[in-house]
C-alpha cells in the first residue's frame, strides 16, 4: 500500500482539528470525495453535511478545496474514483450497514486499488472501523447482515473508537472473542498509518492491543512501525 489512511477516533471538529490539519495539509490535486452514507438524512440533510465538511476542512487552508459528494453509490466505478486524490468517509448510524453498501456497490475493492496507487483515505468513527480487519469493534446492532469483515487496511489490526466511551475492558471482551489485534482511539485522537508505520496525532494517547495483555501507549506525535510491536 503506498497512499495513507488518517484515522479518526470520531469526535468533533475540535476534537480531530489536528489529523483535519494534516489531512488538507496532505492533498495534492486538493480534490476530495466526501461520502456520508452511512448516515440517515433526507436530501436537505445531506446539504448540511456537505456545508459541515467544505467549513470543516476549509479552516485549515487559504487555497481553494473542491468537494463531490456522493449520496449514492449506484454505477460507480473505478474509473470515477481517478480524478480523486483524498476519501473522507463519515460516520454511520450502523457500521454493518455502511460496510453492506460498500461492499454491494463493489466500492470496498475499489477503495483498496485506490490507496495502493497512492491515494488518501480520512475516515472518522464508523468510516474509521471499516478500514480496520472487523468491524465488530464497536457492538452495532448486526440486523440482517452477516459479514464482519472490514477493508483490512491496517495491517490487520481492527479500530476501536469512541474509547473515552467505552473503555478498556470492552476492548479486551473484544480481543478474546475475536483474537484481532486492535487500535483504540478516544474522541480526542487519531493517527496517519503508511506502509505499516503508525503516527499518533491528537490530544490523547493512542493505545495499542496486540492482545488482551500486551498494550503498547503511542504518544502524540510518537511513531513505531506495527509489524515490529
Amino acid at each position: 500500500m503506498s497512499g495513507k489512511l488518517f484515522i479518526s477516533g470520531g469526535g468533533n471538529a475540535e476534537n480531530s482539528y489536528l489529523l483535519d490539519k494534516e489531512f488538507v495539509g496532505s492533498l495534492k490535486k486538493r480534490k476530495i470525495l466526501y461520502i456520508p452514507i452511512g448516515l440517515k438524512r433526507d436530501i436537505v440533510g445531506f446539504e448540511g453535511c456537505y456545508d459541515w465538511i467544505t467549513k470543516t476542512l476549509g479552516a485549515y487552508t487559504s487555497k481553494e478545496i473542491e468537494i463531490e459528494m456522493w449520496i449514492s453509490l449506484e454505477d460507480k466505478h473505478e474509473e470515477d474514483l481517478s480524478d480523486f486524490d483524498a476519501i473522507y468517509i463519515g460516520g454511520a448510524y450502523n457500521t454493518y450497514k455502511l460496510m453492506d453498501v460498500l461492499h454491494c456497490s463493489g466500492l470496498d475493492q475499489r477503495f483498496r486499488g485506490f490507496v495502493a496507487k497512492g491515494g488518501l483515505i480520512y475516515g472518522g468513527s464508523s468510516g474509521a472501523i471499516i478500514l480496520g480487519r472487523n468491524i465488530a469493534t464497536w457492538g452495532d446492532d448486526k440486523m440482517n447482515y452477516t459479514s464482519e469483515d472490514g477493508l483490512d487496511l491496517v495491517g490487520g489490526f481492527s479500530i476501536f473508537c469512541h474509547f473515552n466511551v467505552r473503555g478498556e475492558e470492552c476492548v479486551k471482551n473484544y480481543i478474546n472473542k475475536y483474537k484481532i489485534p486492535t487500535i483504540a482511539l478516544t474522541e480526542a485522537t487519531g493517527f496517519i498509518y503508511e506502509e505499516h508505520n503508525i503516527k499518533a496525532i491528537g490530544y490523547d494517547s493512542v493505545v495499542i492491543f496486540y492482545d488482551s495483555e500486551s498494550v503498547r501507549i503511542l504518544k502524540p506525535n510518537e511513531k513505531i512501525n506495527l509489524v515490529k510491536i
